[in-house]
């Protein structure tokens, strides 16, 4: 791709090399009324064994496939996006879509692939002739009947709908509970709209939109903080720190109520309060050894 500005050739127009003309990404699309700033990407690498090197074909039309289970168009069904999106193996989604491809090979890649691909059928073979030891053919048989029996697993699995999307997917009825989702996504959506407010297991009245008392000042705060040396009373981090009341009484604003927190530890006291009110009560943490001090 060549640059408007200086004429030279690149593979891509980097944010770097505009800041040299003074401009950015944005205002050099706008000037010069181009869409992307490197060029498309339609080349496939296959492996050539005569030149020992990948060798790039390019596919103009390449054609998608769809994934049975959402819908979406992609040129490969990959292995992270069956895994992460769908929460199953690739091997299952082969055994569930048998007519379904992975990917649509080219006339030219399947030449290219045939040629590399060396004959060791009968006598080819290295292990042509070659008697293998009685435990090793044990364990080839083992591990075959356990490759059939989780295929006749597969054959179980049930349809059920995704409780936040509506999506028909597979699941194996051993992990089939009352709500079940087709994503991690969709699981997320769920949680943040139905685990909200009083659904919330840490629901404690709507305590956390109540003011605090007039006392508790950025100032006020960062004396509390300089008193426990700016770091966490729990973990010792100096990173994101915030103050806590002990009792969980906002207008309890007296130094000894409260305590200087991470915002991980910080979260933590939001479950299990008598727990964290004896446990701040007890008195000063001892980063050397790990403990509590008694006051």
């Amino acid at each position: 791709m060549k640059c408007e500005i200086c004429k030279k050739e690149f593979k891509q127009i980097t944010n770097s090399h505009l800041k040299i003309h003074n401009i950015t990404p944005g205002e050099y699309k706008k000037k010069y009324n181009i869409d992307r700033l490197r060029e498309p990407n339609d080349t496939k690498g296959i492996w050539d064994g005569n030149l020992g090197k990948f060798k790039y074909i390019k596919h103009p039309d390449r054609k998608k496939v769809r994934c049975e289970i959402c819908g979406k168009e992609y040129y490969r069904i990959s292995t992270t996006h069956i895994q992460r999106k769908h929460q199953i193996d690739l091997e299952d989604y082969k055994d569930m879509f048998p007519d379904s491809p992975l990917f649509i090979t080219t006339d030219e890649e399947r030449e290219l692939i045939s040629k590399n691909h060396a004959d060791i059928s009968g006598k080819n073979n290295p292990m042509y002739g070659i008697a293998l030891p009685p435990e090793t053919i044990k364990r080839s048989v083992k591990k075959s009947k356990q490759t059939i029996n989780a295929k006749h697993k597969t054959d179980k699995w049930l349809n059920v709908i995704c409780d936040w999307c509506g999506v028909n997917f597979h699941k194996s009825p051993y992990h089939i509970t009352d709500t079940n989702f087709c994503s991690t996504t969709c699981l997320g959506k769920w949680y943040s709209e139905n685990r909200r407010g009083k659904n919330n297991a840490n629901w404690n009245g709507g305590s956390s939109n109540e003011p605090y008392g007039f006392e508790f000042t950025p100032e006020y705060k960062e004396v509390i903080k300089y008193r426990d040396d700016f770091r966490c009373r729990m973990c010792g981090s100096k990173n994101k720190l915030c103050i806590h009341h002990i009792d969980y009484n906002k207008f309890n604003n007296n130094e000894n109520n409260l305590i200087t927190l991470c915002a991980s530890c910080h979260g933590k006291t939001n479950g299990h309060r008598e727990i964290f009110i004896r446990l701040f009560g007890i008195g000063e943490f001892d980063y050397l050894s790990g403990g509590w001090l008694e006051k």
